[in-house]
């Protein structure tokens, strides 16, 4: 059976609590995919992390956002030479907790990196923490949904709609600037489905 993903960013309140929890099970791993593992805080720094995860901290550089902090569209560094990296660990039953400092997961590169490894492997699993806001986004995890504001939950079929036809472009071998996305990517969604209600 493959491992899960779970996509985890650190910039919120009770995070090394909540990593801590995550990488209980022996069996998990911490996949860093920030593009260089520094931070300003000390506790995540990757010489930080690699002393208190040892093997278990796997940097993975090829997941980075080549245009982090630019206002640039996202683009992943080397996405493939990233999934040929991950695949076997997932292939061994490993859960892999995808570490970048964004708070907020639609707008966050983690999002890029799931909907790759998914669209590799379709029978991995993508285990989302509770939002910020109290929201479970767990509901949302099975197609790949971006986090719907509550106001809009009435919403949720157009949203299923709109990440199958995501998902259906993916596998239709469209260009490798498919895994870029602007920045208002998630407003236009948001956007579609108020137009619908």
């Amino acid at each position: 059976m493959a491992g899960k993903i779970i996509p985890f960013g650190y910039a919120s309140q009770g995070s090394e609590q909540r990593l801590a929890a995550l990488m209980e099970n022996e069996q998990t791993l911490l996949v860093d995919i920030r593009s260089k593992p520094y931070s300003q805080r000390p506790q995540w720094q990757g010489e930080t992390l690699k002393a208190a995860w040892g093997k278990r901290y796997r940097p993975i550089w090829e997941f980075g956002n080549r245009n982090y902090n630019n206002n640039l569209p996202i683009e992943l560094a080397a996405p493939y030479t990233g999934w040929k990296i991950v695949k076997p660990w997932l292939e061994a039953g490993h859960d892999l907790v995808l570490m970048c400092a964004c708070k907020d997961f639609a707008s966050c590169h983690r999002a890029d990196v799931s909907r790759y490894i998914m669209d590799k492997m379709p029978e991995v699993e993508i285990v989302m923490e509770v939002s910020s806001d109290g929201i479970d986004e767990s509901t949302l995890r099975a197609q790949n949904i971006p986090y719907v504001p509550p106001e809009l939950d009435n919403a949720y079929e157009l949203m299923q709609q709109i990440a199958k036809a995501e998902a259906a472009k993916a596998r239709a071998k469209v260009p490798v600037d498919y895994w870029t996305r602007d920045a208002d990517w998630k407003a236009k969604i948001v956007s579609d489905v108020k137009s619908k209600y």
